[in-house]
């Protein structure tokens, strides 16, 4: 099918939450055995710039260490589980490797990564915010450092369709009602457009939307403890009526154009 043009999209970024973790076993990996004065580092394969960053960061380390040497495996998404399963039976996983916050406390639990405080400055830990600090605490030691800790949602939008429905492009919608009345007038600008799209089906929904959950209500729908369900406390009505309105008033289209978090649409012109 050919995508109509958005005029706005949010993109949720939750799992691009990642920290560089130490491996419980504590040998080198990846295959056979290396000497001491390398450490193995596997990075979960992103995109093409980050792929670089990654890249340049080790390169810029060799260069400036001959005691010790960084060896960067990139692994493609499909088969981490598989070559991180293999490495760790035969006793070969890496030192150390990219992970999600939400792993590191099973994993360190688990015995499957090993506390890395002592190998870090106590500066470093403490420049750290709160929040990430504690996202990577298990019993009072640090199995993690943060690398990547983004905002939950980001709004993009066309500043040229805007402009042609008369909205002010320096001055984007900053609450749920403004959104719906930017896309209100967006449409009414053009008909060819699907002025928002969002997190449509029950997957996304249930994965992008726990900030919005929280901030609504002040807690999620389900207990600290998982024994209590919260779902059907009151303080959420407006986050469901928010996405009742999208779907009543046309904002979003009643089903997804791309999938999720593709920006592809947005750029396309009306004519496509």
């Amino acid at each position: 099918m050919k995508y109509r043009s958005l005029g706005l999209a949010v993109s949720t970024v939750v799992v691009g939450a990642l920290a560089l973790t130490g491996c419980g076993s504590g040998t080198p990996g990846g295959g056979a055995p290396v000497d001491d004065k390398t450490v193995e580092f596997w990075q979960n394969k992103f995109s093409d710039e980050d792929n670089a960053w990654y890249k340049a960061q080790v390169d810029a380390f060799n260069a400036a260490h001959d005691d010790v040497q960084i060896k960067l495996t990139v692994v493609p998404g499909d088969a981490w589980e598989q070559k991180m399963k293999a490495a760790q039976a035969a006793g070969t996983a890496p030192d150390m490797y990219t992970m999600n916050y939400s792993a590191v406390p099973m994993k360190a639990r688990n015995g499957e990564i090993a506390p890395i405080t002592s190998y870090i400055e106590q500066s470093a830990w403490d420049d750290l915010e709160t929040r990430f600090l504690d996202a990577v605490t298990i019993d009072g030691k640090q199995y993690a450092y943060p690398l990547l800790y983004e905002p939950s949602a980001l709004l993009l939008y066309r500043t040229d369709y805007f402009e042609a429905a008369g909205l002010d492009p320096a001055k984007p919608p900053t609450d749920w009602d403004g959104l719906i009345d930017a896309g209100l007038k967006l449409k009414a600008a053009n008909a060819d457009v699907v002025p928002f799209q969002i997190a449509q089906n029950a997957v996304e929904l249930s994965w992008t939307t726990w900030a919005s959950q929280n901030g609504t209500a002040g807690h999620l729908p389900i207990s600290d403890d998982w024994s209590t369900s919260e779902a059907s406390d009151p303080a959420y009505e407006p986050l469901f009526q928010f996405y009742q309105d999208l779907y009543a008033k046309g904002v979003i289209a009643k089903q997804p154009l791309s999938p999720y978090g593709d920006a592809a649409p947005l750029g396309e012109a009306p004519s496509r």
